[in-house]
C-alpha cells in the first residue's frame, strides 16, 4: 500500500473493498487518529509517534488488519505519523507537478476550487477527503 499511486492502493483494495472509491488506509488511518483524541492532541501532525509503534502499525495495515485501540497504549500520533507516511511516500503527489505552483501560489478560494476540479478523479477525492475529514482545523 506504500509507495505506489492512487490508482494503485484502489486496484490492490479492490478484492477487499470492492465498492471503496477512496484509499482504505487513508480513510481508516484518519478515522483512527480522531477515535484516538486527535482533534486534543497537540502538534498532532508535528509531533512524532514512536517509531516501533509506527513500524508495528504499518506492518499490520499492510496485512489487510485494523487495530483495535481500546487495550492498546497507541495515541493518536502513531496513526497521524502513518498517515503523513502514507501521504509522502505517495509515488504521484496528490497535487500533480502541473498545477502544483499554481496553487500554492494562490489565496483566492475561488481560483483553489478551479484548481481543485482540473485534478484527475481520484486525485481530486483524495485531497477532498484530506481536507474535509482532516484532524487539523483548517484556516
Amino acid at each position: 500500500m506504500f509507495s505506489n499511486t492512487i490508482a494503485k492502493v484502489i486496484d490492490l483494495q479492490k478484492d477487499t473493498f470492492p465498492f471503496r472509491k477512496l484509499p482504505w488506509i487513508q480513510t481508516t488511518l484518519a478515522e483512527h487518529v480522531l477515535l484516538l483524541n486527535g482533534k486534543q492532541t497537540e502538534g498532532i501532525f508535528r509531533v512524532s509517534a514512536d517509531v516501533d509503534k509506527v513500524n508495528c502499525l504499518k506492518n499490520r495495515f499492510d496485512r489487510w488488519e485494523v487495530p483495535d485501540y481500546k487495550n492498546s497504549m497507541v495515541d493518536g500520533n502513531a496513526p497521524a505519523s502513518l498517515l503523513k507516511l502514507w501521504y509522502r511516500e505517495l509515488y504521484d503527489p496528490r497535487i500533480p507537478d502541473q498545477v502544483y505552483e499554481e496553487c500554492v501560489n494562490t489565496e483566492d478560494p475561488d481560483k483553489a476550487r478551479e484548481i481543485v476540479d482540473k485534478l484527475p478523479e481520484l486525485n481530486k477525492l483524495v485531497l477532498t477527503y484530506f481536507v474535509n475529514n482532516s484532524p487539523m482545523p483548517m484556516w
